[in-house]
């Protein structure tokens, strides 16, 4: 049984203790991380209704201040983009 980060066939994805592949928003150590429906982590733009996130290429949710695309972009404390 595979668990914790794993990259199959070139994409990463996560593994719970359990051996479950992880989708949707998850804890590690106390941190948020997101994967795709698709179980597939990659640093993407995540939104819920007027409210946007961004994770990065480990699917770590990110705060503070934050390059995206050549462009500094400000996230708070809870991960919110308020650009």
């Amino acid at each position: 049984m595979v668990t914790g980060f794993q990259t199959i066939s070139g994409t990463k994805y996560y593994f719970a203790n359990s051996g479950l592949m992880q989708t949707g928003w998850f804890k590690i150590n106390g941190e948020d991380y997101y994967a795709a429906s698709s179980g597939v982590i990659s640093a993407q733009w995540v939104g819920s209704g007027n409210t946007w996130y961004y994770v990065d290429a480990e699917g770590k949710m990110v705060t503070g201040d934050y390059v995206i695309h050549e462009r500094v972009n400000h996230f708070d404390a809870n991960g919110v983009w308020n650009n």
